[in-house]
């Protein structure tokens, strides 16, 4: 005797989109939850004695639903904010002059963290920093810090 067979098509179905859940545990994009979703779904026509065609069809249907509505959003949801790494992290960083920031010789020096930086004005701003003074990091290039002052 099949195995299958004993399985009534309600509890196929069932059985089915709780494999799909949890297949989806280890799985990114909730795609195979889409498939569990409607999986589930299917289980309503064979509870009320249809045909196993109408579960089938169901479950078609609401597939192509889930995998057109609930996906997108799902997917909308789960996003995270992009987090800066490495120097990026720096930018909007207050930090404070440890050498004059002179933009007629583009030195100065700024301490970040416990770490100096060579650091320079932008091109429009013409003010010396003094040592001491709180500045904003405002871009990163290479191993310079651009600052304007806080």
């Amino acid at each position: 005797m099949d195995s299958l067979s004993l399985l009534s098509s309600w509890q196929f179905w069932l059985i089915g989109g709780l494999v799909l859940f949890i297949l989806e545990l280890f799985t990114p994009g909730f795609l195979l939850a889409c498939f569990g979703v409607s999986a589930i779904i299917a289980v309503i026509p064979t509870l009320f004695g249809f045909h196993p065609v109408w579960a089938i069809l169901t479950f078609a249907v609401c597939s192509v639903l889930s995998l057109w509505l609930l996906r997108p959003l799902m997917l909308r949801l789960s996003k995270r904010p992009e987090v800066a790494t490495n120097t990026r992290a720096l930018i909007g960083r207050k930090v404070k002059v440890v050498e004059v920031i002179d933009p007629e010789t583009d030195k100065g020096l700024v301490k970040v963290d416990g770490d100096i930086w060579m650091a320079k004005t932008l091109g429009n701003e013409k003010e010396i920093l003094p040592i001491g003074t709180d500045v904003i990091i405002v871009d990163q290039k290479s191993l310079v810090l651009y600052v304007r002052k806080a």
